[in-house]
Parts: C-alpha cells; structure tokens; sequence
C-alpha cells in the first residue's frame, strides 16, 4: 500500500497546532512574563525556539513516525506533570491563554493518533521515502 504524496489533513493541522504552540509560548512569554529578550543571546534562544518547533511540525508533515511518538510522550508527561510544578490556574486574561497552551499540544497529538493519521506514519516495508 503506498502512501499518497501529501499528508491528510488532520497531520496538517497537528503540525500548524504545534507551530502555532511555540509561537504562544513565545507570546506568553512576552505578554505575562520577562518581555521582549534584552540581548543578542535571547532573541537566538526565541529563534531556535521557533526553529525547533518549525522542524517538529516539519517532521510530522513528512511521516516521520519517531517524531510522532517523540510528541506524544512529552506531551503526556508535560500532562501528568503540570499539577505538580504549576498547581494553581492563573487568573483573568492569563487564563484563556494558558488553557489554550495546554490544549494545542494535546490536541495535535491526538490528531497524529487518528486513522488517517496513522496510515499516513505507518511506511510500507521497502519504501526508501
């Protein structure tokens, strides 16, 4: 069974959820906390950053099913330990965003699990692509 050339579109979203992730992050950061970086060396760190987070969306668009897996068990990790290292919600306007940080990242997941999704990471045997 070969795989079609393009990816269905619930791995297109999982990747547009995942980049747009690392820009909330990125966001909140700026929004609620340090601001804007004050040097050379943090506006690298923001854009590794976001070239980290543009390569995992770039590997999930390609099939890459390590990638994929690589996601999930950080995410749920990052789940199960979020009561621990941050117990309390935040309140007013941090609320909304802070929910939607920890939502996009699952969701993406989840849309990787789907059965389109699936055949998508699943490489027939002697495919080299």
């Amino acid at each position: 069974m070969a795989r079609s050339p393009r990816p269905p579109r619930t791995v297109v979203v999982a990747a547009w959820l995942l980049l747009g992730y690392g820009v909330l992050s990125l966001l909140r950061l700026w929004w609620f906390g340090a601001g804007l970086p004050g040097s050379v060396t943090g506006w690298v760190i923001w854009a590794v950053s976001l070239l980290v987070f543009a390569g995992i969306a770039r590997s999930l668009y390609a099939g890459h099913n390590f990638t994929r897996w690589m996601v999930a068990v950080i995410v749920a990790v990052s789940a199960v330990l979020m009561p621990v290292y941050k117990p309390e919600l935040p309140t007013g306007v941090h609320l909304p965003v802070y929910l939607l940080q920890f939502v996009l990242p699952v969701l993406a997941t989840v849309l990787t699990f789907t059965p389109s999704a699936r055949a998508w990471f699943v490489r027939p045997v002697g495919n080299s692509g």
